[in-house]
């Protein structure tokens, strides 16, 4: 059957590939390189993007875990307290903004204020994609901030939206 194939296409037994049929090959390759790459990159930056949102969602659950725990509401902590009572393993709170020298999602900084009555939390974090993330919990009434640079401070005010708007890659 192959050499009836071959007999058909006009081609003899030892005959191999143009080179033209080979740059024909490369060509389609490189076009779909140059499709698949941007896509590929974009789709990491916004995996990044996501996985310091995550992060800091989980923290921000777990600050109000920790703060509406048991026996918490009148002995209301300090950021110190939160990093050595946390219960999400995952996560490391300091009580500075990370560095920016070496992002790691899931280092969290945390700044507590306020009173047991009306405790405000701020929460910044550094995303692999190089961008700042942040949340400030007032009392319950959460916002969040997206930024290309380091904030030189933690928030001590609700920040621009209720969502991560303008986070993705």
């Amino acid at each position: 059957m192959l050499n009836t194939l071959k007999k058909r296409l006009g081609r003899k037994e030892d005959e191999g590939f143009t080179l033209i049929e080979l740059m024909v090959v490369v060509l389609i390759i490189a076009i779909l390189m140059a499709i698949a790459i941007p896509t590929f990159l974009s789709a990491r930056g916004n995996a990044q993007a996501k996985a310091a949102e995550s992060n800091l969602r989980n923290a921000t659950t777990d600050e109000q875990t920790y703060l509406t725990g048991p026996g918490q509401g009148s002995t209301y902590g300090t950021s110190a307290d939160l990093t050595s009572n946390s219960v999400d393993n995952s996560l490391t709170f300091v009580s500075t903004i990370p560095s920016s020298t070496t992002p790691s999602p899931s280092t969290i900084g945390i700044a507590i204020s306020g009173s047991a009555t009306d405790p405000q939390v701020a929460l910044v974090d550094q995303g692999a994609d190089g961008k700042w993330y942040e949340v400030f919990d007032n009392n319950g009434s959460v916002t969040y901030a997206v930024s290309a640079t380091a904030p030189t401070a933690f928030p001590t005010a609700a920040l621009g939206s209720t969502t991560w708007s303008g986070a993705g890659g």
